[in-house]
């Protein structure tokens, strides 16, 4: 697929998505993501399943991003960070080619099922480890790890909303956020420096053993038609792990 660099708000000048024709598609392959519109503008959420179209691939703020049409009934094409997805790169047929638009819909079935169950499978593991973790003392690692991995994003809207400013007072507002945000990262970064030695020592000495839950019937099963989906997709040629 070939990539086009553009910066975030170079895109509406350039493209507009009536006119922009598919070069691939995907799925979210993450719990929950981030979208935001051509402006930038931080505009809601998708989920894991989720599939789309891929209109172009671009650059926000030097990170891999996309520009897509989900395939979610009206919904305006989105921006996706790269990293959320798994794409491929194959364009799809006209609707009008019905026997080949019907392969390509399949797909994208049974790749958002893929995605889909191994994220619940993910679930049950994740609320397993977080039942087992509730007597550390640092069971508030997991999240304050969270915390800070969402703060480039938050800074990066603030960032955009300060240019887009019309007024100095809207512009000060956004500046002074963005100074929130980064005594925020210190101070979540501090704590998390101090959170972790205690949690090594811990797990260390409270290891989790993980074999019971993967022999419990309910990750069986998921494993089982995970297994199934992956054969199912390797069949249509694509690949994916689990």
């Amino acid at each position: 697929m070939k990539s086009l660099m553009v910066l975030l708000l170079g895109l509406p000048l350039m493209v507009c998505a009536a006119e922009l024709e598919s070069i691939g598609w995907g799925v979210v392959s993450v719990k929950s993501a981030r979208v935001r519109d051509k402006t930038g503008e931080a505009v809601g959420m998708v989920y894991g399943g989720e599939t789309f179209e891929v209109l172009r691939e671009i650059t926000v703020n030097s990170e891999p991003a996309l520009y897509v049409q989900p395939d979610k009934k009206g919904t305006q094409p989105r921006i996706l960070q790269r990293e959320d997805c798994h794409v491929i790169e194959e364009v799809p047929p006209a609707k009008e080619a019905k026997e080949a638009y019907a392969d390509y819909r399949l797909k994208k079935k049974v790749l958002s099922d893929y995605y889909g169950i191994r994220l619940s499978r993910d679930g049950v593991y994740e609320r397993a480890l977080e039942k087992h973790l509730k007597d550390s003392p640092a069971k508030e690692l997991p999240k304050l790890k969270q915390e800070l991995a969402e703060i480039p994003a938050k800074e990066r809207t603030y960032e955009q909303r300060q240019k887009n400013a019309k007024k100095d007072a809207e512009r000060l507002k956004y500046q002074n956020l963005r100074k929130e945000l980064r005594y925020q990262a210190t101070g979540l970064q501090s704590e998390i420096a101090r959170l972790e030695p205690l949690a090594k020592q811990w797990e260390a000495e409270h290891p989790f053993d993980a074999t019971g839950l993967e022999k419990s019937g309910v990750y069986v099963r998921l494993t089982q038609q995970l297994d199934a989906l992956k054969e199912r997709l390797a069949g249509m040629g694509i690949t994916v792990e689990h």
